[in-house]
Formats: C-alpha cells, sequence, structure tokens
C-alpha cells in the first residue's frame, strides 16, 4: 500500500490536516506567541527566494553527481518513485508530494520541533541534527543510500531555516526537491522506462 500512489496521496492529504490541526492547537494552548511567530511563517525577499533556488539547484547537482559515482544510488528509491505514479491521477500526486507533504514535514520538523527543542537544552545545531535525523527515519519506504541524502538535505533545511528564520525557505527547497523527484520520475515513464 506505500507505493500505490492514491493510497499514498490520500494517507498524505489526511494525515497533514489531522497533525497540522494538532500542530496549531498545541502551539495555541502554549500561549505567549503567535502561531506564525512560532512557526517562523515570515515573508521572503525576492533575494532569499533566489538563493533558495540555487541551494536547490546546488542540491540537485551534488545529488546528481554523487549518483553517477555511485551507478545511480539504489534501484529501491526509484522504484518507489516509479510504483506511486501507477493508479493515481497525476495533478493528485503532484498536489500531495511536491506541495501538501513538504508544507506538514516543514511545519513539524523544522516549525514546531525545530523551535521547541531550539529552545530546550539542545540549542541549535544539535536541534538540527535531531530533526534531520528523525526526518530522515520517517523516510523507510527508501533505501539506505536514500535516507542518507535525506538526512543531508534535513541538515541543509534546518540550517536554511536557522539562517533566515522563515519556515518559507526550508518549504521552497523541498518542494523544488520533491517535484524534481516527481518530473525526472514522470520523464522516465514517458520515455518508456517503466
Amino acid at each position: 500500500l506505500a507505493s500505490d500512489g492514491l493510497t499514498l496521496s490520500i494517507t498524505i492529504i489526511t494525515s497533514a490536516v489531522l497533525c497540522t490541526g494538532l500542530i496549531l492547537l498545541f502551539i495555541k494552548l502554549k500561549g505567549g506567541i503567535s502561531i506564525a511567530e512560532y512557526l517562523g511563517l515570515k515573508k521572503m525577499g525576492w533575494k532569499t527566494i533566489l538563493l533558495m533556488i540555487a541551494i536547490f539547484i546546488a542540491m540537485l547537482g551534488l545529488s546528481m553527481l554523487w549518483g553517477f559515482a555511485t551507478s545511480g544510488g539504489d534501484e529501491q528509491d526509484s522504484g518507489f518513485m516509479i510504483d506511486i505514479f501507477r493508479g493515481v491521477w497525476p495533478p493528485l500526486l503532484w498536489l500531495t508530494v511536491a506541495g501538501i507533504g513538504p508544507f506538514f514535514e516543514e511545519a513539524f520538523f523544522r516549525g514546531f520541533l525545530f523551535v521547541g527543542l531550539r529552545q530546550s537544552r539542545l540549542g541549535t545545531v544539535a536541534t538540527i541534527i535531531v530533526t534531520s535525523l528523525l526526518w530522515a527515519a520517517l523516510h523507510i519506504q527508501y533505501s539506505l543510500f536514500g535516507m542518507a541524502e535525506i538526512l543531508v538535505m534535513g541538515l541543509i533545511l534546518g540550517t536554511v531555516r536557522h539562517k533566515t528564520g522563515s519556515l518559507w525557505s526550508s518549504f521552497l527547497i523541498h518542494a523544488l526537491w520533491n517535484g524534481a523527484a516527481l518530473a525526472i520520475t514522470a520523464l522516465y515513464i514517458s520515455s518508456g522506462g517503466a
């Protein structure tokens, strides 16, 4: 079921709505700070947006180089992406994987958890590491190679979130990353690869 695109889309949308509601409730119950302030939902300027796009392009380039150097990484990861395309309306999959999924994951890992853990004894560096490890562990559908890539990406997203103070910056990179993965998979399938 985890590799069925329709089931995955419905599960992500449902859990994102429910869990985002819980995040908002917990922030509200904590009091003393607005939801937007807590999660870092502050507007990004054009320079920041362009910098986030540049970081995404650099990450994608390094990932592709690493994939070529290691003979494509692991077939398990591309097989998962190909499988989720089956039996789902493509716009629903794109909305889910490149929009709703990244928004919820960023709101939870680099929003809710990030702020709470950073205010603890952990501090910023350990918070970035812990949230990245937890985020990578969430992606058990991937191989060890894929999870290591996600861990590194989490470290970058956590650093970006800390440096910009905006959740939108990590969300933008995450959404572009997932969108690129979907686009590459769609091109592979349309060229007769699956």
